[in-house]
């Protein structure tokens, strides 16, 4: 019986079992902001990311010798 309840409900969706459903747009709206901050920051190219990782493996070999 209760395989058959649990196949047969609607994706196991409802306001009962929503684990969103008690936080504030408040808390959203920080989330989202805090997100778009994230986007807007600067990412490296892939020449500045090779030229970061030939310096670290330069820095680390010049560690490594001394």
């Amino acid at each position: 019986m209760l395989d058959r309840e649990w196949y047969e409900s609607d994706q196991g969706y409802n306001d009962e079992f929503n684990p969103f459903a008690h936080i504030s747009q408040e808390y959203v709206d920080k989330r989202e902001k805090q997100m778009e901050q994230t986007r807007q920051k600067p990412r490296l190219t892939l020449k500045q990311q090779q030229i970061k990782k030939e310096n670290e493996m330069w820095e680390n070999n010049r560690l490594a010798r001394s």
